[in-house]
């Protein structure tokens, strides 16, 4: 029952600060302009010059050209999807470097996620497109990451962090909303509570073996 911690939607430097004290293994920025959290990319390229923590942008219906232009600005290690992005645009990308948001709702989009070619699958809720504070379906979300190597993010606080990561066993958790005072904004209280909830031998570097993926999980 061990993972490693993802925390998204970070927009300053105050934010990314923290969440590198809280253990965070991977730093989320969001590059979706619809998004309340949206952060431009030189702001993001300034917040993670000389960090060594792994980076992630997060990216919806982005050109491929320009999601690379993005990871290179940045200094990103992943690029996640939550898109309606093929697989050719995928292997553009890089298949090693790509997360695919998938919203689990039946046992087919199981399977379908399964089959995904990428380093790691991220289940979120069934609503949006991220960010919404809803839960995934947990069950659901367990079945895959018996396979893959799943990333459970959905409506996940320091509160139910725990339970969660019980019932899934996920390679990873994501979280963005369970820990802010409004879109883009951390709660520093909520932060603290985080740092605090789970204890530190449930943090782990496991990856599980499906070909090719290894070298994106780790940095």
């Amino acid at each position: 029952m061990k993972f490693k911690l993802k925390i998204c939607g970070l927009t300053n430097a105050r934010d990314v600060a923290t969440a590198i004290d809280c253990g965070a293994d991977y730093l989320g920025f969001i590059f979706a302009p619809k998004s309340p959290r949206y952060i431009e990319p030189q702001t993001a390229a300034a917040l993670t010059a000389g960090i060594k923590v792994a980076k992630v942008g997060v990216f919806v219906d982005e050109d491929p050209e320009r999601v690379i232009e993005i990871m290179q600005m940045c200094n990103l290690d992943i690029a996640q999807l939550h898109g309606r992005e093929t697989a050719e645009m995928m292997e553009k990308i890089g298949l090693e470097r790509v997360w695919k948001a998938v919203k689990l709702t039946n046992h087919n989009d199981v399977a379908t996620a399964v089959a995904l070619p990428c380093a790691a699958v991220l289940a979120d809720s069934a609503v949006g497109n991220g960010g919404t504070g809803k839960c995934a379906d947990w069950s659901l979300a367990a079945l895959a990451a018996k396979q893959i190597n799943l990333v459970l993010a959905g409506g996940l606080t320091p509160e139910n962090l725990v339970e969660a990561v019980t019932v899934v066993k996920p390679f990873a958790v994501d979280l963005c909303s369970g820990v802010e005072k409004s879109p883009g904004i951390k709660d520093m209280t909520k932060m603290i509570k985080l740092k605090n909830s789970f204890p530190v031998e449930l943090k782990h570097d496991f990856c599980f073996n499906k070909s090719g993926n290894e070298g994106a999980m780790e940095k």
